[in-house]
C-alpha cells in the first residue's frame, strides 16, 4: 500500500509542478492581441488554478503526515476539494460513527414542503 501512495503522490506532486508552471505562463505580460473572450478564458483558468492549488499541496502535506508520521488529527484538515468547508461530523452512530458534509436541520411542512432550514458550525 506504501508503494501505491508513493506512486500517488509522486504524480501529483508532478501535476502540482505542472500547473504551477502552466500559471506562471498565464501571468499577463506585454499586450498582446486576443480576443475577449480568450481574456476571460485565461482570466478563469489562472483563478481555478489559484484555488486548487493551494488546496492539492495541503491534501499532499496530510496525506504525508497521516502515512509516514501517524498524524490523523490535523486541526485544518482538508476533506474535499471542491468544498473546502466541508467539517467532520460524529454523531455516535454505531454504523456510521463519521460523516462527512454540513449538518442541516430541515423544517418540513406537510407532504415534506421545506419550509425553513439552518446550516451549523461544526
Amino acid at each position: 500500500m506504501n508503494a501505491s501512495y508513493r506512486h500517488l503522490l509522486a504524480l501529483t506532486r508532478a501535476t502540482v509542478r505542472d500547473a504551477q508552471r502552466v500559471l506562471r505562463a498565464l501571468r499577463p505580460r506585454a499586450r498582446i492581441a486576443i480576443s475577449a473572450a480568450t481574456a476571460r478564458l485565461l482570466g478563469r483558468t489562472r483563478h481555478v488554478l489559484r484555488t486548487f492549488l493551494p488546496r492539492v499541496e495541503q491534501v499532499i502535506q496530510q496525506t504525508r503526515a497521516r502515512l509516514w508520521h501517524g498524524d490523523t488529527h490535523s486541526r485544518e484538515k482538508l476533506l474535499s476539494l471542491f468544498e473546502p468547508h466541508t467539517e467532520v461530523i460524529r454523531k455516535g452512530k454505531a454504523a456510521k460513527p463519521t460523516e462527512f458534509g454540513h449538518l442541516v436541520k430541515l423544517h418540513e411542512a406537510e407532504r415534506g414542503l421545506v419550509v425553513d432550514y439552518e446550516v451549523y458550525a461544526c
